[in-house]
């Protein structure tokens, strides 16, 4: 079986150069396609041999189309980090033009590294966040409701820099883990879940949080879940 072309959107990300790394390591299984956004950000991704694509998610979508196509999965790993064009722009309407161009390329299998916490305005309504959560929220539902997909949105909670391999909390839900604010998630953990979800069907049409701090191994987590 050919390994499965996984194109990365926002690859110079803090979280994708960590699930571009990792893809790399295992060729028999994957071949990662970094999408980013400037010429400015390819070298790094020439330096490990790994196939590179400019992307504007402001753009048309068929221009969007034309920089996934050919691709087994996609994974939306883009934001606007408090920059502009802002998250509405980024974080919202860009999901719903790759949404577009994931059928117009005939894709299925997409993966989203969201926010913990989403779907509760309680935590973020009325904070220095709520305008990302709400265009977030937005996305997600937008995800969710899409029949031509097989989605899988991965919801880590505050983002960390450590080497990975921790353990996690079992959540099936978000509010699962009482003081959730209290516990972090590395960026390696968040990538290497999104590799054990491509490699696991049942994570297909599903919401999975993420923490570090429990006892349970990410691997068994994923299968699992």
């Amino acid at each position: 079986m050919s390994p499965l072309r996984v194109s990365i959107i926002g690859a110079n990300g803090k979280v994708a150069k960590h699930l571009v790394r990792k893809l790399a390591n295992l060729p028999a299984e994957f071949t990662p396609v970094a999408l980013i956004r400037n010429q400015d950000q390819a070298q790094q991704f020439k330096d490990l041999n790994v196939e590179y694509k400019l992307i504007d998610l402001t753009g048309p979508v068929d221009s969007i189309t034309a920089a996934i196509k050919g691709s087994d999965a996609v994974v939306f790993s883009a934001g606007a980090a408090g920059k502009p064009p802002g998250p509405e722009i980024i974080d919202h309407q860009g999901v719903v033009k790759v949404l577009e161009a994931l059928k117009d390329a005939g894709i299925k299998r997409f993966i989203l590294v969201g926010a913990l916490k989403t779907d509760d305005p309680s935590v973020w309504d009325g904070t220095a966040l709520h305008n990302y959560f709400v265009a977030k929220k937005k996305a997600d539902d937008k995800i969710r409701a899409a029949p031509h997909i097989e989605y899988t949105i991965l919801r880590p909670g505050q983002l960390s820099d450590g080497p990975g391999g921790k353990q996690v909390f079992a959540m099936k839900m978000d509010n699962d883990v009482e003081n959730s604010r209290s516990y972090t998630i590395d960026r390696a953990d968040v990538a290497e879940a999104a590799i054990l979800c491509l490699k696991n069907k049942n994570t297909i049409n599903k919401v999975i949080p993420l923490l570090n701090g429990g006892d349970v191994d990410l691997n068994k987590f994923i299968e699992e879940f």
